[in-house]
């Protein structure tokens, strides 16, 4: 295959990857959707950062069909490109200073892994049978170690509290009010045992909720 001219090959490079890049955003996006039917305080915690992360790969998609592939023709258009079909490394002359020679190494290094990795993947689907017992296994064990993980975001805990709300009645001096709240507490006092009663704090007046 011959040179393409780099307007060309930028557009070809990003119908290439619009399906893909599509594909793995929606699967970003559909995890979130389990949010929706939460319930509880977990609803207001963790609904904004779903809405946060949904919206923002929705912006990062957009941005990757539109303005990345014209800043890749704008930055590309000084450099040269010839890349060796036989090792998959850049045939260029190398890049002068110590930042040049850093990029030029971690280009080739970049350019050998991916190697590496697109001839591990053909292995891989040439042989789809056992490929799709490897991914079925996988998707086996998440259910062996269910009942071991927690369904809940907030798990029950016992605080080793209780909070009781009084109301005397309206106009009721400060002194009888105090009065009422030492009942309650002798009434406590005997239902729980005193070994398990470590402190009692009475809060006389208006709660803090009612401001």
């Amino acid at each position: 295959m011959g040179r393409k001219p780099l307007r060309e090959a930028v557009l070809d490079g990003a119908a290439q990857i619009a399906t893909p890049t599509f594909v793995a955003t929606l699967t970003i996006c559909i995890v979130f959707v389990s949010v929706v039917f939460l319930t509880g305080p977990a609803k207001y915690l963790f609904t904004p950062m779903a809405l946060a992360v949904v919206f923002a790969m929705m912006a990062s998609y957009l941005l990757s069909r539109t303005l990345v592939p014209v800043l890749a023709a704008f930055l590309l258009r000084g450099e040269q490109h010839e890349v060796n079909p036989d090792t998959g490394l850049s045939d260029a002359p190398q890049a002068h200073g110590r930042f040049g020679r850093l990029n030029a190494r971690f280009n080739d290094g970049y350019i050998a892994v991916r190697t590496r990795y697109t001839a591990l993947l053909q292995r891989f689907l040439d042989g789809r049978k056992t490929a799709f017992l490897l991914s079925g296994l996988a998707v086996a064990s998440a259910f062996v170690v269910l009942p071991f993980v927690g369904r809940d975001f907030f798990p029950q805990v016992d605080a080793g509290q209780f909070r009781l709300h009084v109301r005397a009645a309206p106009g009721l001096r400060l002194e009888s009010t105090k009065v009422i709240f030492s009942r309650v507490e002798e009434e406590l006092r005997k239902v729980i045992p005193a070994s398990e009663i470590e402190l009692i704090l009475d809060n006389i007046g208006r709660s803090a909720e009612s401001f």
